[in-house]
């Protein structure tokens, strides 16, 4: 700063005008202001100039303009990708990386990146190291690729294109399955269900080219591509194929084999059935007693268990004389082949009712003698037993009319109340099996003896008679005691005594009709004719 005229040196302070900034400095004893500032981040325009504030001794001024262009700082921009060698495997994922560096100074450049991969783009962001990083998937189709990155700039940095990458895509040989089971024909399949004991060959394509490898159960490995007669030593068998093609690029395939279970044939012998013979069979319905064994198939080869009612448990394949404690009994037998694989049977073994045998005894009928018989007619008063059959084992229940019970087997002096009375015999089995069987005895009607006395004269056994008109007619039937009587006769006539004493008969035919009704309630009739001349 100097003054207009004279040698003295002014004073004060000079305001610099940075754009749309101020700064104030003071002169120093030369009559200089100096300030040293950093150049705005965004590139542009600035005009900058000075101003005297002037002082007391000297008035203000202010200097001349400066026009300056802020310039942004050049970039390089790097493009990088993984994996790297020049060629892709087709559907497989590939990172790009595009690194945003300034040409001058240390600042990190800020902003985002644009990646051309191929005929499309992905905008990505700088991160805080000034990269770019972007996955994606490489394309199914073989062919070339071209990809560059080029950064977009900012306020502060000028944009940048990276360097062109030219890749080949590359495509993976997809493996074929093929299982051929038996020397059966090839399966276009990659998994299949065997019986355990199958040759199963696994034979991929393609057929020529490339190079084959192979990893199994328990260490298996193999380099050639056709695999004969494959070690089956687990349920689910599961083996991986790998080719590489010309190109180097691998592509797998999983074959995996499943041994089916073993089909148990489940036979049954009971020694008191079919002569013994066996029967292919899981089910049979037997006596209480008799012998049963169980003798599945197959007969080598394997593990059995088995397991049934009240604990039973047993390791063997054939079963001999199993306990049958219960009305329905099942057995279930599991057998686990070579390879682990397991398959259940149940045998069902049913326990048939015990027949029972039904005797009747009358002692006042044919001598007393038992009679195979569940059903009889017996005359009021006598003496029924029943003794049915089996004799021994198991236990007995009786109902029957009046709430008759009995546990015992046979039944002495039953009670003959009705016309018909019906017990009802249940034997239970040493297997809890039960069976019913019903004892009908039918009372029958007791007969009437007609008696007939005519002036006081002696009874006469007959029903009928002829008499004269100023003749006396007694009636007096048998039974003379026990159970009720009514009567019927001409004239309306009725009576509810045995013996009808002084009958005056009429001329003609006089009909007298007596009703006998025992003490079961069986019910007889008899006649009486007396006919007067």
């Amino acid at each position: 700063m100097t003054p207009a005229s004279g040698t003295v040196t002014p004073t004060g302070n000079v305001t610099f005008n940075i754009g749309s900034g101020t700064q104030t400095v003071a002169l120093n004893s030369a009559g200089v202001a100096t300030y040293a500032g950093t150049a705005p981040a965004s590139a542009g325009p600035l005009t900058i100039s000075a101003t005297y504030k002037g002082s007391a001794e000297f008035s203000p001024s202010t200097s001349n303009s400066l026009n300056e262009t802020v310039v942004a700082i050049g970039t390089m921009s790097a493009l990088g990708i993984s994996p790297s060698g020049g060629s892709l495997a087709a559907g497989e994922p590939y990172t790009l990386t595009a690194s945003v560096s300034p040409t001058s100074g240390t600042a990190t450049c800020t902003g985002n990146v644009l990646f051309t991969i191929g005929s499309t783009t992905q905008t990505v962001a700088l991160n805080a190291s000034g990269v770019a990083t972007y996955t994606i998937t490489a394309p199914a189709a073989g062919g070339s690729l071209t990809i560059s990155a080029a950064y977009q700039g900012s306020a502060e940095f000028s944009p940048s294109t990276s360097n062109t990458m030219n890749e080949t895509v590359l495509t993976i040989s997809p493996i074929l399955p093929y299982i051929e089971v038996n020397g059966g024909a090839w399966q276009y399949v990659a998994s299949v269900t065997v019986a355990y004991g199958s040759t199963v060959n696994l034979g991929p394509q393609p057929g020529s080219g490339g190079t084959w490898s192979w990893t199994g159960p328990n260490g298996f490995t193999s380099t050639s591509r056709q695999i004969n007669s494959i070690p089956l030593t687990s349920a689910s068998n599961t083996f991986t194929a790998t080719y590489t093609n010309s190109v180097g690029l691998p592509s797998t395939q999983v074959f995996t084999i499943t041994i089916a279970p073993t089909p148990i044939v489940p036979y049954i012998q009971d020694f008191q059935l079919n002569g013994g013979a066996w029967q292919n069979v899981s089910s049979l319905t037997a006596n209480y007693g008799d012998t049963v064994n169980f003798g599945p198939q197959p007969g080598s080869g394997g593990t059995w268990s088995w397991t049934g009612p009240n604990g039973f448990t047993s390791t063997s394949r054939a079963i001999n004389r199993i306990p049958l404690t219960s009305p329905i009994n099942v057995f279930t037998a599991t057998y686990t082949n070579q390879a682990g694989v397991t398959s259940t049977q149940a045998f069902t073994i049913m326990i048939a009712p015990t027949p029972i045998v039904p005797y009747i005894q009358d002692f006042q009928l044919n001598g007393g003698a038992w009679q195979n018989v569940s059903s009889l007619t017996a005359n009021y008063g006598d003496t029924v037993n029943f003794g049915p059959q089996p004799g021994s084992g198991g236990t007995w229940s009786w109902t029957g009319p009046n709430g008759f019970t009995s546990t015992s087997r046979a039944i002495n002096g039953i009670p003959l109340t009705s016309p018909i009375n019906v017990f009802t015999a249940t034997y239970t089995n040493q297997a809890g099996v039960t069976s019913t069987q019903a004892f009908t005895i039918t009372v029958a009607s007791t007969p009437i003896v007609p008696y007939l006395e005519v002036n006081g004269g002696a009874w006469q056994n007959v029903s009928s008679i002829t008499a004269n008109y100023t003749d006396t007619v007694n009636l007096g039937p048998q039974p003379g005691s026990g159970g009720s009587w009514s009567w019927t006769g001409p004239n309306g006539f009725t009576s509810t005594v045995r013996e009808i004493d002084g009958i005056t008969p009429s001329a003609g035919t006089n009909n007298y009709v007596a009703t006998y009704t025992n003490p079961d309630g069986v019910t007889s009739m008899e006649t009486f004719t007396i006919i007067v001349n």
